[in-house]
């Protein structure tokens, strides 16, 4: 997809609002941290078609990735080869709320959505607030952190913008005009781009920045920067020529 079509990445970096709140785990859980990231920011585009890019597996498919209904949990759902979960709450155009399980931890994903308004083009949009929270042990808080959570969400909701903003949702009398793995390969392709790849950096940074704001103190910050940076970008070579 030529870059033109997507949306310049950098430039929605600090279009976002990004804070972690950090407690103490409850007594009778084994982990040493309960925290939580909460990324806003604009979607502009009509709030009914973020719910349903949101909230469906046809859309879901087209450009999160591969999400198949569980054939085990009612409003459950598997991502093959990554999380599971099930939906827990929803109020359609307001609220979903869902449980992530991944690598044998269990954490919770809020989305809300506003009421709709028009943006200064005149075209419908709605602020949109995600919250991921979830306990961690010692060993990953020290690590890691949050930051890359964080920085999972930001490439997310970068790919929700592509996705509705930018035309790839492709609808011709109300049918979608093209494959769901097309639109998912263009997707996938950008994100192995050295525009890409700096946005995510510029995400960790601001991540890292909002765990120091929460009160965790500036070695641990910076050391789990660099357990998020090595993990993000630790096999990949240099993108310069992509």
């Amino acid at each position: 997809m030529p870059s033109n079509e997507l949306l310049h990445a950098l430039d929605h970096v600090d279009d976002a609002a990004r804070t972690v709140s950090i407690e103490p785990a409850p007594a009778t859980s084994c982990a040493a941290q309960r925290a939580a990231v909460l990324l806003e920011t604009t979607i502009h585009a009509p709030a009914g078609a973020v719910w349903d890019a949101i909230s469906t597996f046809q859309q879901l498919n087209r450009w999160f990735g591969r999400v198949l209904p569980s054939e085990r949990t009612a409003d459950g759902y598997v991502i093959p080869g990554s999380a599971w979960g099930a939906v827990l709450a929803r109020i359609p155009e307001q609220h979903l709320r869902m449980s992530w399980n991944f690598d044998d931890r269990t954490s919770i994903v809020d989305l809300d959505l506003t009421p709709p308004f028009d943006d200064s083009h005149g075209r419908g949009a709605c602020d949109l607030s995600l919250s991921h929270s979830s306990e961690l042990s010692d060993e990953d808080w020290q690590s890691f952190g949050v930051i890359g959570v964080g920085v999972a969400w930001d490439l997310t909701l970068l790919r929700l913008k592509q996705y509705l903003q930018q035309g790839i949702v492709e609808i011709e009398k109300g049918a979608f005009s093209r494959p769901a793995e097309s639109v998912r390969a263009e997707l996938d392709a950008w994100t192995q781009s050295r525009e890409a790849h700096e946005f995510m950096r510029s995400c960790a940074a601001r991540w890292a920045t909002a765990t120091l704001t929460a009160g965790t103190p500036a070695p641990v910050v910076d050391a789990q920067l660099r357990g998020c940076e090595e993990a993000l970008f630790g096999h990949l070579e240099d993108p310069a020529g992509s």
